[in-house]
């Protein structure tokens, strides 16, 4: 089988709030074996953007980054909130959950999870800025 790599399209999705599914979540060493970091992986279930993946690291233990640490816990406590799901939990219990995602794009360009918020409660929002110019401010 034959594929083109030639052409890698990295254009962001719009900044919004976006039904996903957790499908991934593991704990692991960090690259630099001084921590311990949980990845997860959202599929955005859409409509907008039906399939479209987002990954989100967080950095739970470090020996050499505590402050890092101490924002990554802040994020994973914030979605385990989401999830209504206690501190202690598993994190394969949060796989095939589902939870709003709050997306946003960062100064590289490159989209980001900033939050989550419950499935229940939420509604899809997303913002386009391509036609701000024109609108009128009162």
């Amino acid at each position: 089988m034959k594929f083109d790599f030639s052409k890698t399209d990295r254009t962001p999705i719009n900044v919004g709030m976006y039904r996903s599914e957790i499908e991934e979540n593991i704990g692991k060493e960090t690259k630099a074996k001084d921590g311990t970091l949980i990845a997860g992986r959202f599929r955005i279930e859409g409509p907008s953007y039906a399939g479209y993946v987002l990954y989100k690291n967080f950095l739970v233990e470090s020996k050499t980054h505590p402050g890092a640490a101490y924002y990554g816990r802040r994020d994973y406590l914030a979605l385990l909130e989401a999830l209504g799901l206690p501190s202690d939990c598993d994190t394969d219990d949060l796989v095939g959950r589902h939870v709003y995602i709050d997306v946003d794009i960062d100064a590289s360009g490159q989209n980001i999870i900033k939050g989550f918020a419950k499935a229940e409660e939420a509604e899809e929002t997303t913002k386009d800025d391509s036609d701000d110019v024109n609108d009128i401010p009162f």
